[in-house]
């Protein structure tokens, strides 16, 4: 029983798009579209009606009075497009076979605009001639009879004056009413003939002064023949061809609208019946839902009890787990502190392992210029002592000979004492950069020569492995663009990037040397190549190589290849961080098993200031 509640509920709501459906389908046939078509349609026909009745009167006025066709001869264009924008509730076979009758139709009232415009310009003519020849012919034939010697021309006037009357009524009929065309034809035959009759007697007196009169008589007649057939035949194709036309495409425009708007008629009260049982339907569920609601709040105030002693056991359930998790996250939070602790003790001691690297390679830079201190300074002694006592005895003074050697003793002297003072400027250079390099804070970043520190990095590294491997010796080819010029560098950690780098091309060489002997000839290649908004560095060494799955963790901290003891696995990581972050190059490495080694540093000339960038060593 409980399961047939949801379904219930679900059919009551399917419903109700249903019955927009069948509401949407009942309206659909709007009777304000409807009597706009049929008005239209009706005043249409109307208009047309309107041309039929005038020309009709014009046609038949002419017997009693004479006068134009008063109809408007345009198209009434805003009825054919009203009528054009078939009703949608029309059937769309429907629509476009009323589209199409309509097209007919408004061609048949442009043939019938046109004809009429023809119908108008020949019935001008024509009612000319009609106006003037029955006054002429009048005035002829009165002229004539009053001669002495009867005119038989003043006969034929008369003859002709009611023969064109008559033959005007007579194709007016004809063309109104479908009588024989035989009469109007034997008819106009007969003025032919006679109008022939009439020329002939003018020419045989050729001296009459009413030749002229006769001549525009003749005329006269002439033009209301011509004029009259073409008009006869506007009429005819107008009532014969175009208004059967006419007529059957109207009724076939509204014998179809009618016959689609029944069946829309239809198809709306078949909605309106779905309607009204689905409304029946909607309503009796929504009774039943209400009696169901009624027992369904009950149990609901049921469960409702239920869930809130449900709810202070889960609220006592969540204090205790929050109270766990707290504790576990204070013990998280001080074993991070702790791990973070070690991380920088074991930074520090990295950087106090490159340090260490570099202790052999600066007793040796430190060991020359000492060396050379005492013997300089030994000489230095034994010349000052030499010119004292060559002084005091004042012997060698008095000759030029002896003046010459004391000059030469004493620029021997200066040039001692000048190499004493460059070499100590050196070892203060050494000493400050040893000291650089041991400070644990970060100094800012300056303007720096990356060409000298490479170089000053390169040599104390090199005569540090050398001094743990006397045996070692490693051919190192320079390549230093003098454009590099001076950067703006952090030169502690730099130095500190180089040490690494080196350090480990060192390493790799020596081990390979040591695996293959006398056969592999070491070889380092420093270049330095400026470019107009960067500067690249390369290392390259032909050890023997880094292997694809190693190059990939290459960056990660803590990881290593070198034996327990010998490395931490913080360098290239803590370099990289250098490189990326620090001074937002880019640090990369390239190597092909058994043939080289090569990393690259790619520094921009001018850095971004507080910019952040989250990368991931490749």
């Amino acid at each position: 029983m409980l399961k047939s509640k949801p379904r219930w509920a679900f059919l009551s709501l399917a419903l109700i798009p249903l019955l927009v459906l069948f509401y949407q389908k009942s309206v659909a046939v709007r009777p304000s579209e409807h009597f706009a078509f049929i008005d239209s349609l009706n005043r249409l026909k109307a208009w047309e009606g309107g041309l039929s009745r005038d020309l009709m009167k014009t046609t038949y006025g002419l017997l009693s009075h004479v006068g134009p066709a008063s109809q408007s001869n345009k198209v009434p264009e805003h009825l054919l497009a009203r009528l054009e924008t078939v009703p949608d509730f029309i059937d769309p076979k429907g629509i476009t076979a009323i589209q199409s009758d309509l097209r007919t139709y408004r061609r048949i009232l442009e043939k019938k605009v046109e004809l009429l415009e023809k119908y108008k310009t020949r019935y001008a003519i024509l009612r000319n001639s009609l106006r003037y020849f029955p006054v002429l012919s009048n005035d002829l034939a009165l002229e004539l009879e009053n001669r002495p010697k009867r005119d038989r021309r003043a006969s034929l006037i008369k003859d002709l004056q009611n023969k064109v009357l008559l033959y005007h009524m007579a194709s007016a009929q004809e063309v109104v009413h479908s009588q024989s065309i035989l009469s109007v034809n034997k008819m106009r035959t007969e003025m032919e003939a006679q109008i022939k009759t009439l020329e002939a007697l003018i020419n045989q007196t050729p001296d009459d002064p009413t030749n002229p009169d006769f001549l525009i008589i003749i005329n006269h007649i002439k033009n209301i023949l011509e004029r009259k057939q073409e008009i006869d035949n506007v009429l005819h194709v107008y009532n014969i061809a175009l208004q059967p036309q006419s007529s059957q495409i109207y009724g076939s425009i509204n014998a179809t609208y009618n016959h689609y708007y029944e069946l829309a008629q239809t198809r709306a009260n078949y909605y309106r019946l779905w309607l009204f049982s689905c409304s029946v339907v909607l309503v009796g569920a929504i009774i039943l839902a209400f009696i169901r609601l009624a027992v369904i709040s009950g149990n609901l105030k049921t469960a409702n009890d239920r869930l809130e002693d449900y709810s202070k056991n889960l609220e006592r359930m969540v204090q205790s787990r929050t109270l766990e998790l707290k504790d576990k996250n204070e013990t998280l939070e001080t074993t991070l502190e702790k791990l973070q602790t070690m991380r920088d003790q074991m930074v520090i001691q990295e950087k106090m392992a490159s340090l260490g690297a570099l202790t052999a390679g600066i007793a040796h830079e430190i060991q020359d210029p000492l060396n050379d201190l005492a013997g300089r300074a030994h000489l230095a002694k034994e010349s000052a002592r030499h010119l004292t006592t060559e002084m005091k005895a004042r012997r060698k003074l008095a000759t030029r000979k002896g003046q010459q050697e004391l000059v030469r003793q004493t620029e021997d002297l200066s040039d001692m004492i000048e190499h004493i003072l460059d070499h100590e400027k050196r070892l203060q250079k050494i000493l400050r950069g040893m000291m650089m390099h041991s400070q644990n804070n970060q100094s800012e970043q300056g303007q720096t020569d990356l060409n000298t520190l490479i170089e000053e990095f390169l040599r104390l590294t090199y005569y540090g492995m050398k001094a743990k491997d006397p045996a070692f010796a490693v051919i190192v080819e320079k390549d230093l663009d003098p454009e590099v010029g001076s950067l703006q560098l952090q030169p502690q950690d730099m130095g500190q990037v180089l040490i690494n780098l080196f350090n480990n091309a060192f390493y790799a060489l020596q081990q390979q040397k040591t695996n293959l002997g006398d056969a592999f000839e070491p070889r380092l290649e420093v270049t330095t190549k400026n470019s107009p908004n960067r500067v690249i560095t390369r290392i390259r060494d032909n050890g023997p190589g880094i292997p694809e799955e190693i190059r990939r963790k290459i960056f990660k901290p803590f990881f290593t290849t070198k034996p327990l003891g010998e490395g931490t696995g913080l360098g290239l990581s803590i370099s990289w961080e250098i490189i990326t972050e620090e001074h937002q190059g880019e640090l990369k490495v390239t190597s092909e098993e058994g043939r080289f080694t090569e990393f690259t540093i790619v520094l921009p000339k001018k850095i971004k200031s507080a910019t952040v960038t989250e990368k991931t060593p490749a």
